[in-house]
């Protein structure tokens, strides 16, 4: 015996169906939302912790080119400073987890070991380093490698925020067909 179902409990079983698939899309744009939150964060936080380290790299080479330069030159210090460079680019490699920057880190660690090279076989020059092409040319390139990490740390900050938003409008898009 098939029971017959009266129009109004069929309308209040259809609105009670539809509300109850808008609420659980809401639940779910919500959901969405907070996890794509969470690893915006989480890239940002990455890359300016480079940037930190990438800026401490730099003060460090400036540390080193004063000590280079100046009229009273002082060894122990100036290795002092430069083991001080290994450690913060080691612990920059430590700390990246993007392949492009890495990249990048470890080039600058090929750069700085050509210019810690340079400047043993040229640092006695009195000419300094303006006067010696090659260890010029050495620390240009160190300097200019660590740029390079910066601007694709940078990059990779840009690129994150882009890419969220892009989820952010495609979820607002179906949240609002959903309800």
């Amino acid at each position: 015996m098939k029971l017959a179902m009266k129009l109004r409990t069929r309308l209040f079983l259809s609105i009670s169906a539809l509300i109850t698939v808008a609420l659980l899309g809401l639940l779910l744009g919500l959901v969405s939302v907070m996890q794509m939150a969470r690893t915006q964060e989480s890239l940002i936080q990455h890359n300016f912790a480079i940037l930190d380290l990438g800026l401490k790299l730099r003060q460090n080479l400036g540390d080193q080119l004063v000590l280079m330069t100046g009229a009273n030159r002082n060894p122990p210090e100036l290795e002092k400073i430069q083991r001080k460079f290994e450690e913060l680019l080691e612990e920059a490699s430590a700390q990246d987890t993007q392949q492009d920057v890495r990249n990048g880190l470890e080039g600058t660690r090929v750069d700085y070991r050509r210019f810690i090279d340079a400047l043993k076989q040229f640092g006695t020059d009195s000419r300094g380093i303006r006067g010696n092409p090659q260890l010029s040319e050495s620390f240009d390139s160190l300097r200019n490698g660590l740029l390079n990490v910066h601007r694709k740390a940078l990059e990779n900050i840009s690129s994150a925020e882009i890419n969220s938003r892009d989820r952010a409008l495609w979820i607002a898009g179906l949240l609002g067909l959903v309800g």
